[in-house]
């Protein structure tokens, strides 16, 4: 935790523009007061505070419109209710959260909102079925699917047309994608910001030569420990010590390095020794990922709600300055009774579902997540707005506790993909889903 006199005095300084601060030991709420808050004046202590704090505590904004902080608006919880210090503007039926929003504050009203367009946060681009490794945890058929790289690029060319700042290239394994350089040239000579997902298996040192200079952050799939468990895990021999190598070098060179790592009993039965390779390492991340596949297949991967709770419980332990650990898919909080402060480890079902990206698949179509796959046609735009993910936006079949749930915007009501698998429904209720919850 940073020294608290930066804190307290930023936090001043916000209080000092008309904003009510609560705060707890891991909880920062801001309450906007639409006819005593210096909008303006405040903005910039803002984007201080969570530049500098997110890391350390769940940051809450209630009461400003999104599109007076647009880069923040995954803080922001609007009041739906109607207010005599907001009105509704021609802009505002263009934006994203114009359903969840009471307008543009009548205080600013010589100036006009920029709305936040309805558009994905990124697009993902599966660029190729083929990988090296047999991950047991891994739900994806193998074949021999590339995208042809005519079509990466008109999907690329859409990407930036739609407005979407971000693209991701995946698997399989992308480093068997013979085109991924010319891709990533392509995304950059656009102006995009480039992920990349791999194993790094098969990463030699030319690759260093160029990876680093068109890919803006890369995520590492890391499985196992040491050599046995990454073997076990991946179904391929490994050479762990070759892996922490590259990692290390990578380090050094990349702008944001994460890695990822399924949840599994390996991880469960040693997990101190996992955070003693993130100390070494420290990536910027460390993202734990609940398994979407049918666990009765591989009891490895059968995870209880018990065993969540203990994960949880070992993530609290270890939160450290080193490196962020995160949830990082669709986990209901109250399956694992998790506080509110806790929502700093989780990322909800924010990056899965259709809710902030779609995936376009080798077969020839986009869709909401890797795990779903509802064919929701080969056209950016058309596949924003298919009903299928305007439903799952909805959220309204969020109903009951869920529904009133102040978590319920981050949580998002756990996996669309588990509730499929479970109940036979994808809007029906995720099966971690507990009963308690956190009252508005």
């Amino acid at each position: 935790m940073p020294a608290n006199t930066a804190l307290n005095r930023l936090l001043a300084a916000i209080r000092g523009c008309g904003i009510t601060i609560r705060r707890t030991n891991r909880l920062l709420e801001l309450l906007f007061d639409p006819a005593k808050t210096d909008f303006a004046r405040a903005a910039p202590y803002l984007y201080v505070l969570l530049n500098s704090f997110e890391k350390y505590f769940f940051i809450i904004i209630y009461g400003v419109s999104p599109c007076l902080m647009p880069d923040a608006a995954d803080h922001i919880r609007p009041s739906r209710q109607k207010s005599k210090g907001f009105q509704r503007r021609k802009a505002c039926l263009l934006c994203k959260y114009q359903a969840s929003c009471p307008g543009w504050p009548r205080r600013l009203e010589a100036s006009s909102p920029s709305f936040v367009p309805d558009i994905p946060g990124e697009v993902v681009l599966e660029v190729t079925r083929r990988c090296n490794l047999g991950c047991r945890q891994c739900s994806h058929e193998k074949s021999s699917l590339d995208i042809p790289l005519s079509r990466v690029k008109n999907v690329i060319d859409e990407t930036v047309v739609m407005g979407v700042k971000t693209l991701r290239l995946t698997g399989g394994e992308p480093l068997l994608y013979p085109k991924l350089k010319q891709t990533l040239s392509y995304a950059k000579a656009k102006g995009l910001y480039c992920i990349l997902n791999s194993n790094l298996t098969l990463f030699e040192k030319s690759h260093e030569d160029w990876i680093p200079a068109l890919v803006d952050n890369i995520l590492v799939s890391m499985q196992g420990h040491d050599n046995a468990s990454e073997s076990r895990l991946t179904g391929r021999p490994s050479d762990f010590n070759s892996k922490l190598k590259i990692l290390v070098r990578l380090r050094k060179k990349m702008a944001v390095l994460r890695l990822g790592t399924v949840i599994s009993r390996t991880l469960l039965e040693n997990f101190r020794h996992y955070v003693k390779w993130m100390g070494f390492i420290r990536p910027d991340c460390w993202e734990l990922y609940r398994p979407m596949a049918d666990p009765g297949a591989d009891p490895e991967f059968r995870i209880r709600v018990k065993d969540y709770r203990d994960l949880l419980a070992c993530v609290r332990q270890n939160d450290q300055e080193s490196c962020e650990i995160k949830f990082s898919n669709a986990i209901p909080f109250c399956g694992l009774k998790a506080s509110f402060e806790d929502s700093r480890f989780f990322l909800g079902a924010r990056a899965d579902d259709g809710h902030s990206r779609l995936v376009y698949d080798p077969r020839g179509f986009f869709k909401p997540s890797y795990f779903l796959n509802r064919n929701l046609g080969k056209n950016l735009a058309k596949a924003w707005s298919h009903p299928f993910l305007k439903k799952i936006h909805s959220l309204d079949y969020l109903t009951g506790l869920c529904g009133s749930c102040r978590q319920a915007p981050w949580c998002l009501g756990g996996s669309r993909f588990w509730a499929k698998e479970s109940r036979g429904d994808f809007f029906a209720k995720d099966p971690l889903m507990g009963r308690g919850q956190q009252k508005p």
